[in-house]
């Protein structure tokens, strides 16, 4: 059900508005039993529970305590309401909250961040003697130093009902003018954080991190793997949670970035990166399996949904397969992340952060100089490997190719700040990840090909005929996939070196002026051609990856 926040400067106005309602109007509002409570919020030093996406509470009302572990809405954008994930209000039911605590923490002490005091007058809001939504006035008194506490006053609508919302829209309009209220997008949590002069972003911050197209080479070496760094452990407590794959995802590429820009900056770095470098690419290892898993289950999953009841249950053992190995791969996962060796590279990762760049040697080359250098150098090892492919090269080269172009395409990513003429660069942006698209389709379908191929040496006497011949089908599909991305590869390389040939021409400018061009004179011309739209099929809609995989 929907919910809307408001702030109002004055509770007990609001609370006379509402009762001072009349008898005929369409809605009633009929006064409801008050409540009190005191809530304690806990979280770990590094706030490992908010970079979770949650909140822990322990709420301390006359009849004893609960526990609450609530979903914060997504950071980026969205707004900031709370979702109750996990409740708790005896021994029996706290299982499940303190699990998830364990996880988010990895067993990390837990201290109060924050506690709160709340007043509750609630009202539920009736149509034609049915409840639509309930209305509270929240009273709420937030502890913000020794003996000193702040105000922090809401009003909230809940929808209980089908339309709830809008049945009430013109009284919301009515009130918000009575009563000063103004509509909020973040939780009460995160206000009284506020309030307190608590912020968890600091948590994820290691020094200057933005990225100019005047900076030294190392100034914008150390900004960009602040900036991955960060992404790697904002989503590092929900890849241990392990309930949103998508999490695990996000902490694996911004693996894959960092040890990507210490490759790129390695003139610029000290020699402790290059260590540094090797510890992500263990962890990046086992974060890699098992997305490589969850990938093939999303791929099952579909199957087993958009097919008739036959081949629904001849996928079953291949099901079964996945999540066997899947459970033996979270879990080696989850003991390398419990590791001191897992500890030791977080802790070595945010000292070297901090220290930041020297500032001598490579170092303080201009970044416009070192982004042509090495754009150059990778698009060579790029273009070498890709012109020579055809439709009867065998599937490694299409992989080295696949590698080749992830190096090209980080390094264009790192870099697009500080490249002249915006726009040709991300035309070329653009064509890589198409290029990266087809190739990373063509690498999974080789995969499945071979995970299907070994369970049928491992098991294929114990499985049904059905399930055998399911498997066959399956890998005719795969394989019709990938004949269909060599048909079309070339055209998909030719627009890389069309793209390429525009970016290339933009270099001269930082080789001969060391200045960046902002105008673009193409600013007009005709974009990138979009791609060629194929027959849509199941695996096709399955093997379409998220562009950073």
């Amino acid at each position: 059900m929907d919910k809307v926040s408001y702030t109002t400067p004055d509770i007990p106005a609001a609370e006379r508005f509402v009762r001072s309602q009349p008898a005929y109007a369409s809605l009633r509002f009929v006064a409801l039993e008050g409540a009190s409570w005191r809530d304690t919020y806990l979280d770990t030093d590094t706030w490992a529970v908010w970079r979770g996406g949650f909140s822990l509470a322990m709420r301390h009302r006359a009849d004893g305590a609960e526990v609450a572990l609530e979903a914060l809405a997504e950071r980026d954008g969205e707004a900031g309401t709370q979702e109750l994930l996990a409740y708790s209000k005896d021994e029996a039911e706290r299982g499940s909250v303190s699990d998830r605590v364990r996880l988010l923490t990895s067993g990390a002490a837990l201290h109060t961040v924050l506690e709160m005091e709340t007043n509750r007058t609630s009202f539920s809001v009736l149509r034609e003697d049915e409840e639509v939504a309930r209305l509270h006035l929240d009273a709420t008194s937030v502890v913000t130093g020794e003996d000193e506490k702040s105000g922090l006053n809401r009003v909230e609508v809940e929808e209980t009902g089908g339309g709830g919302l809008a049945h009430l829209g013109p009284f919301l309009q009515a009130m918000e003018a009575s009563c000063a209220l103004a509509k909020v997008e973040d939780s009460r949590f995160e206000a009284s954080l506020s309030l307190r002069g608590a912020d968890p972003e600091s948590s994820l911050d290691f020094g200057y991190a933005e990225l100019t197209p005047d900076a030294t080479t190392g100034e914008y070496a150390y900004a960009i793997l602040r900036c991955y760094f960060a992404g790697f452990l904002r989503h590092e407590p929900g890849t241990r949670l392990g309930e949103d794959p998508e999490e695990l995802h996000d902490m694996r590429v911004a693996t894959r970035r960092m040890r990507a820009a210490m490759s790129i900056f390695k003139p610029a770095l000290p020699p402790r990166f290059f260590t540094l470098r090797d510890e992500l690419k263990w962890i990046a290892g086992a974060l890699g399996t098992v997305r490589d898993l969850d990938v093939q289950m999303e791929w099952l999953t579909s199957l087993r949904a958009d097919t008739d009841w036959r081949d629904s249950t001849a996928v079953g053992p291949l099901v079964e397969d996945i999540v066997e190995a899947r459970t033996v791969a979270r879990s080696e996962l989850l003991e390398a992340m419990a590791s001191e060796r897992f500890t030791d590279l977080i802790d070595s990762m945010m000292t070297s952060l901090r220290q930041g760049d020297e500032g001598v040697g490579d170092a303080a080359t201009p970044i416009r100089k070192h982004t042509v250098e090495v754009l150059r150098k990778r698009n060579r090892k790029f273009r070498k490997p890709a012109s020579k492919l055809k439709r009867g090269s065998p599937a490694e080269e299409y992989h080295a190719v696949r590698i080749a172009a992830k190096r090209l395409r980080y390094s264009l990513d790192s870099f697009l700040p500080a490249l002249p003429r915006r726009q040709r660069a991300t035309r070329m942006v653009d064509a890589m990840k198409q290029v990266q698209e087809l190739l990373g389709q063509h690498q999974d379908c080789a995969v499945a090909i071979e995970r299907l191929r070994g369970l049928v040496d491992a098991k294929g006497g114990a499985l049904p005929p059905a399930t055998l011949f399911r498997m066959g089908e399956l890998v005719e599909q795969c394989r019709a996939r990938m004949a269909e991305i060599r048909d079309g590869w070339r055209e998909a390389f030719d627009e890389v070196e069309d793209a390429w040939d525009r970016l290339k021409v933009t270099f001269n400018d930082v080789e001969e002026t060391g200045e960046e061009v902002h105008q673009d004179p193409e600013a007009t011309e005709e974009q990138a051609r979009p791609p060629v739209q194929r027959p849509f099929s199941l695996l096709q809609r399955f093997f379409t990856r998220r562009e950073e995989d």
